[in-house]
């Protein structure tokens, strides 16, 4: 999601889960400030968690994080988002055309073998890096480049969840359309209606400021932040909290 992340994640204990959560976070914060040559908190608070047992709640987690873009207004079928990872389930390239290998161009090439190398040495894959094998590459071997890693570090138990709907794909689809599954136990807050400004606000950056990549304004010094709060609120109708959150800039009043 463009402001949080939901996992529905299989522990022995909730000792195993912190510690895999801790770990998650701190490689995550790690790689993203490298990228974005800062260094802040990505996280405003401990993550939150709600134990699952039982076929019916574990059913309806499922259901829960598959449907949170389909809640939020981005796209109108779970499995149309590629970030659910639902669409992997039964196609290793979903969102783009079936890649040949000896067909495709040097760069990729070069590509799938850097992907491959690094995932078999047990390392993930750094922002700086895909930026640059992607840098060369052209719209169609980009879509295919993520496909491709998306399924060469597959970490969904693809089985494990199948098994809530009678092993079958086209039921859990099924599920998902024709209900919107509520996390009770979380207390989650959401601003606005919709999560789709943020990608027209990422559009209006890149496009004002003739940015490379989207991370450069996060390193701008506060003043340049302001300048673009008051760009964005005069070009579009955003709330102040998602502008703010965009931007990371805390200078209005919340």
């Amino acid at each position: 999601m463009p402001d949080h992340i939901h996992m529905a994640v299989t522990a022995k204990s909730v000792q195993d889960l912190s510690r895999y959560m801790g770990e998650l976070n701190r490689t995550f914060s790690k790689l993203h400030n490298e990228v974005c040559k800062i260094k802040i908190s990505w996280f405003e608070s401990p993550y939150g968690s709600a134990p699952k047992e039982g076929s019916k709640v574990g059913r309806n987690c499922i259901i829960y994080v598959g449907n949170n873009p389909v809640e939020r207004k981005l796209t109108s079928k779970a499995e149309d988002y590629r970030w659910t990872f639902l669409a992997y389930f039964v196609s290793k390239h979903p969102f783009s055309q079936k890649m040949v290998l000896r067909k495709a161009s040097w760069p990729m090439r070069q590509a799938v073998r850097e992907v491959k190398a690094q995932h078999a040495a047990g390392k993930p894959m750094r922002y700086n890096q895909l930026k640059r094998l992607s840098r060369k590459l052209k719209e169609q071997e980009r879509e295919q480049l993520i496909d491709f890693i998306i399924c060469t570090y597959d970490v969904i138990d693809h089985k494990e969840a199948l098994r809530y709907f009678d092993g079958s794909y086209e039921k859990k689809t099924a599920a998902m359309a024709i209900t919107t599954a509520r996390e009770h136990d979380i207390n989650e807050t959401f601003v606005g209606w919709s999560d789709k400004p943020y990608a027209k606000m990422a559009r209006l950056m890149m496009s004002k400021y003739e940015l490379q990549d989207i991370h450069e304004f996060l390193s701008w010094p506060p003043d340049k932040k302001a300048e673009a709060y008051r760009y964005l609120k005069c070009t579009g109708n955003f709330l102040p909290e998602q502008m703010g959150k965009f931007l990371h800039w805390w200078g209005y009043h919340r």
